[in-house]
């Protein structure tokens, strides 16, 4: 098989890749994040933020409809010039480079904190970043197979969360709208970070065989399953609890602890084990734009080479960040992460679309 068919996703591998990139820490945090902001209404800001990322959708449509052959980092070159796309490249680089880093590290406050509290944290981040170095270490299809594979634990965790659906109350839910518009538009500003993945379709578009308007689909198909997942998960914790859901942190564990099979007990342990590997896959997908966007700053054709120091450097970042205690500093973070996700999401995808449809209008009038 030649390199470039290595390079190469399918339609469904495609279609995966963009699933798992939005699939992480939400998981466990997004009813929290929702409910601290429109209480029991914030089932609605998902259906929100679910139309605000299709409709970007549409704008990266436009984008990548100019330049089917090229990824994102090209797209900047070419619309920016060689000086400033390099610059903005630079920061979508470090946007995923860090979003992979936080994602690491609350992955292991979580095991830290349910499961392996007495295991040392280094231990955890190592194994989490090893796994993640060897599958992005190899060839993008490789990749796309593991996405695949590994697609399983996202239907077993949403079986386990599925499980609890005698326990739920609909009236937990009335009256709908309370929480007032303003307050539902909050909790999906807040939100979308539980998207963010999504925008990797402008990278690894160039880079998926089939026609733009057949990967748009599929990307748009998986917005919508991310966001029906989101949705279920978020409907059955304020069904389950409306009013704890917002003091929890983790509200969609606290929902399984009481949950027990016939042969099974402490079937959190069992979720979480699913949701790790979630984790993980999403990690990958991150790391895989920054070590394609990195090769690309440096003129090589291959991500490889870039993946062991990038690995080497998140490790040391993770260790780091697991040792800061102050409650202050995370606020401030996510506070960062929060606005560096529309920085990346919306901001620069439209400053280049608004550019581009001024130098079409430019060529245009020079044409006439």
């Amino acid at each position: 098989m030649s390199d470039l068919q290595m390079n190469r996703l399918t339609k469904s591998q495609f279609f995966f890749f963009t699933l798992h990139a939005q699939l992480g820490m939400a998981i466990l945090s997004l009813p929290h994040i929702l409910g601290l902001r429109a209480g029991h209404d914030g089932w609605i800001s998902v259906i929100v933020c679910l139309l605000f990322a299709l409709g970007l959708s549409a704008l990266y449509y436009f984008i990548v409809k100019q330049y089917p052959d090229k990824n994102f980092f090209e797209i900047t070159v070419d619309i920016f010039g060689k000086t400033a796309g390099k610059v903005i490249n630079l920061i979508l680089i470090t946007y995923y480079f860090l979003y992979a880093v936080l994602m690491a590290q609350k992955c292991i406050d979580v095991l830290n904190l349910w499961l392996y509290y007495r295991t040392p944290p280094w231990v955890l981040i190592s194994l989490f970043i090893f796994v993640c170095y060897y599958i992005v270490n190899a060839d993008l299809q490789i990749i796309g197979r593991f996405l695949i594979l590994s697609s399983f634990f996202i239907f077993l965790i949403l079986f386990f969360v599925t499980w609890t659906i005698q326990d739920l109350n609909p009236l937990y839910l009335l009256p709908i709208g309370e929480a007032g518009i303003t307050n539902i538009l909050k909790g999906s500003f807040h939100g979308i970070t539980a998207f963010a993945g999504f925008e990797t379709f402008l990278f690894i578009h160039a880079f998926t065989a089939g026609t733009v308007k057949t990967k748009v689909k599929w990307e748009r198909i998986s917005i919508l399953t991310a966001g029906s997942f989101y949705l279920i998960t978020t409907l059955i914790c304020f069904m389950y609890f409306p009013n704890a859901a917002k003091n929890i942190e983790h509200p969609v564990v606290y929902l399984l602890v009481p949950t027990k099979f016939t042969i099974l007990e402490r079937i959190e342990v069992f979720f979480l084990a699913g949701w790790v590997v979630v984790m993980i896959t999403s990690c990958m997908c991150f790391l895989y734009v920054c070590c394609l966007g990195i090769g690309r700053l440096r003129k090589r054709a291959d991500h490889k080479k870039e993946v062991g120091i990038v690995a080497l450097i998140m490790f040391i970042l993770t260790i780091l960040a697991d040792k800061v205690d102050s409650l202050s500093f995370w606020i401030t973070v996510e506070s960062v992460q929060l606005y560096f996700t529309y920085v990346t999401i919306l901001f620069i995808p439209l400053l280049v679309a608004v550019i581009m449809i001024f130098k079409g209008r430019k060529v245009n009038k020079h044409e006439t």
